[in-house]
């Protein structure tokens, strides 16, 4: 999907809708008794990301957050459409799934690297 008709099917859903799209995945994911949530507190740089789930856990909460992954920045979203933005608000990835998002966000110069494989290089 492209920039265009992903910001056009994004404006299709309203804010309930993303918390309840968020609370299905977290209740499918077996995500929703906060136990894993417990770890995200303080400050960022304190947080212990072990898995994509993690990163995805946070989206689906409605968190965003900056990550720096080889010295460059970028800010991870899920308003509007879950997604990674760079420098010059570029944005790399988006998506309306979250599974999606897992599977499929890339990070680095040239988006040359998941997301899903990075996760121990972030400093959040």
């Amino acid at each position: 999907m492209n920039h265009d008709e992903l910001w056009k099917a994004a404006m299709k859903e309203s804010p309930e809708r993303s918390f309840e799209k968020g609370k299905q995945w977290r209740v499918k994911n077996g995500l929703d008794d906060g136990e894993r949530l417990s770890r995200f507190t303080g400050w960022s740089k304190d947080w212990h990301m072990e898995s994509i789930k993690d990163v995805l856990l946070l989206l689906s909460l409605g968190w965003e957050f900056d990550v720096t992954f080889r010295g460059d920045e970028y800010f991870i979203t899920p308003n509007w459409c879950y997604s990674i933005w760079g420098e010059c608000n570029e944005m790399l990835y988006g998506t309306l799934d979250l599974d999606d998002f897992g599977e499929n966000a890339r990070i680095g110069e040239n988006g040359e690297f998941y997301l899903k494989d990075v996760i121990d290089e972030l400093e959040f």
